[in-house]
């Protein structure tokens, strides 16, 4: 049971990490059109954020 729950927890930090650097180099890849947008759409989620 704890070593299924571990695994599990793995994985979960596994698919955040992936996530996250994905996003990062969507950002830096700046020739791609698609990255551009996914960085201003960050840059807005952010901006709406603080008011």
């Amino acid at each position: 049971m704890i070593r299924t729950a571990l695994v599990m927890f793995r994985l979960a930090c596994l698919a955040v990490l992936y996530w996250f650097l994905y996003r990062v180099c969507a950002c830096l890849a700046s020739d791609a059109q698609s990255s551009s947008v996914a960085c201003r759409e960050g840059e807005d989620a952010e901006e709406d954020t603080d008011g």
